[in-house]
């Protein structure tokens, strides 16, 4: 490819945006080819075509911009190709030399981010405890059943964080930054409450709102790094989704 240089230096690949351009102010040779960028190598290129009129991947691609981390691409109201870079933190505005602004029409201003509805919120927010030093933080309690088993709650909810430099308002599990230490032993089963206890708090914001909003806030799972258990419900599915004011129980079978 060309620059490799710049755009084959690391062998990882992250395919962030595909775009097949076929309007009229970009140069001919981007016209109806397959646009693509890749965050990892921060490049991006187009494909000839072959024959057909297909993208040609037997070929190798050519770069249109190197240094940038294209996360998007749509066509705006003006016919023009829009990307936004989220290395570069900006928005590129692509067109043929000489078809910019100045030869078109201005296009109306974006509308207004919408905002959270006002909510009466809770007055009874705890006040987090953290600091504990490396060997005092608290440690996740459990309690053994009848069968063998163990079994413990954990809740998710939102706390009052305050230090030297001000107050926040965070979540936290078991009104704890950092959360308790769980330790579990081998061969044995454990049964994990988690009670979602944010129910009194905004939902945030959902679909198209999401672009300018905070997605889900009150929306919570808890998942597992380095033990052998099963990945699925009640185990360690990511995919479960616990809303708020519902308790879930995860079973772990170490």
């Amino acid at each position: 490819p060309d620059y490799p240089d710049y755009c084959t230096l690391d062998v990882n690949a992250a395919l962030t945006s595909v775009f097949v351009y076929d309007g009229t102010k970009l140069p001919e040779e981007y016209t109806g080819k397959l646009i693509f960028s890749d965050h990892i190598k921060k490049c991006l290129w187009y494909f000839d075509n072959d024959v057909n009129g297909d993208p040609d991947t037997t070929t190798s691609p050519h770069v249109i911009i190197a240094n940038a981390g294209f996360i998007d691409m749509q066509v705006g109201p003006d016919g023009v190709l829009y990307a936004i870079d989220y290395l570069n933190t900006r928005v590129v505005r692509m067109f043929t030399y000489g078809q910019g602004p100045d030869s078109l029409e201005m296009t109306p201003p974006p509308t207004t981010a919408p905002t959270a509805a006002p909510f009466a919120e809770p007055d009874d927010v705890e006040e987090a405890g953290f600091c504990y030093g490396s060997n005092k933080i608290p440690e996740f309690e459990w309690f053994r059943q009848e069968d063998g088993s163990f079994i413990g709650d954990l809740t998710f909810g939102a706390v009052t964080y305050t230090t030297e430099a001000g107050e926040t308002r965070t979540r936290a599990y078991n009104q704890m930054i950092p959360g308790p230490i769980i330790r579990m032993k081998a061969c044995n089963t454990y049964h994990l409450n988690l009670f979602n206890d944010l129910a009194d708090w905004p939902t945030g914001a959902s679909g198209a709102e999401a672009l300018n909003g905070i997605l889900d806030p009150t929306i919570t799972n808890l998942h597992l790094h380095g033990l052998h258990v099963s990945g699925e419900a009640p185990g360690d599915d990511v995919t479960t989704i616990i809303q708020p004011g519902d308790i879930y129980q995860y079973t772990y079978i170490i």
